[in-house]
């Protein structure tokens, strides 16, 4: 079909692609939903467990605020397949258990979900964090220490910033600057979600002078659009690393995560802006003390 005039071509695809994989996870009444994950490193004689942590939603809400489903976790014909009958409520997460003997002899975990309720309704599971698969692989107290070290690498970039700027402005101009920076980090998720609307500057209608302020609203719209997009890229290194939420939820935060963050933020960022600070100090005429 045509692509709306006021989205992109770019976008349209974006939204499309989303809208297919959802149906891909969607079960109808007596439908099944399957997921395959690859790589899982747990030891298949293992007494620790498996966790599936999954979130649904369902088309029409059920009357009992439940819905049943039937999980198969394992390889399908396998005489170690979990097989689990149980509902849930939607809209709200929930974790499920299954021994490590259900993983591939290669590590490939299948799952499947039979939509079984007799209520006639849709189960969906959203993108983004309708359904992980988690095991043990290291104690909280060394999660707990990376995450820290993750937080605490941008406030090193911080400081090359603020240094930086106090290389050749007044210092409580380097420090608003440096502010500046912080609050753009912390207002990324909301500029995100104007950048993606159709238009930020909405146009009116004011008689004769609707087309001379069409142009100036179509103008003023490109360029607050590009300055958003230009100070979400500037911190796009910083807030693509927030350790949070993985910390909340139990997701392991990796050495190799750690490495890569200071590397591209502290060494790489951090490093430019204390060259450039550098770089500034030593061309300024500085003032020498005489007694």
């Amino acid at each position: 079909g045509d692509v709306p005039a006021d989205v992109s071509a770019a976008e349209f695809r974006e939204r499309l692609r989303h809208d297919l994989l959802t149906k891909r996870y969607a079960a109808p009444n007596m439908g099944t939903v399957r997921w395959v994950f690859k790589g899982i490193t747990l030891d298949r004689k293992s007494s620790a467990p498996l966790y599936l942590r999954f979130k649904h939603f369902t088309s029409v809400r059920p009357p009992k605020e439940q819905i049943w489903g039937q999980w198969r976790i394992g390889e399908p014909g396998s005489p170690n397949l979990h097989v689990e009958q149980v509902a849930f409520r939607p809209d709200s997460f929930h974790e499920i258990s299954a021994p490590a003997s259900a993983l591939s002899a290669d590590g490939t975990l299948t799952v499947e979900y039979s939509n079984i309720d007799q209520f006639l309704t849709t189960v969906m599971f959203p993108l983004e964090d309708g359904m992980e698969v988690l095991y043990r692989v290291g104690s909280f107290g060394g999660n707990y220490l990376r995450s820290l070290l993750l937080l605490f690498i941008p406030l090193g970039l911080l400081a090359a910033i603020a240094l930086c700027g106090g290389s050749f402005l007044t210092f409580p101009v380097a420090v608003f600057v440096c502010m500046s920076y912080l609050y753009l980090v912390l207002l990324s998720g909301p500029l995100e979600g104007v950048v993606q609307q159709s238009r930020i500057i909405q146009k009116h209608s004011h008689g004769e002078t609707q087309q001379k302020y069409t142009k100036l609203a179509d103008t003023m719209d490109s360029v607050v659009r590009y300055l958003i997009r230009g100070g979400l890229y500037l911190t796009s290194s910083v807030r693509s690393h927030n350790p949070v939420g993985d910390l909340v939820v139990g997701r392991v935060v990796g050495w190799a995560e750690v490495a890569k963050v200071c590397l591209s933020v502290l060494c790489l960022q951090g490093g430019l802006f204390a060259l450039l600070g550098m770089g500034l100090l030593t061309r300024r005429e500085l003032a020498a003390l005489q007694r």
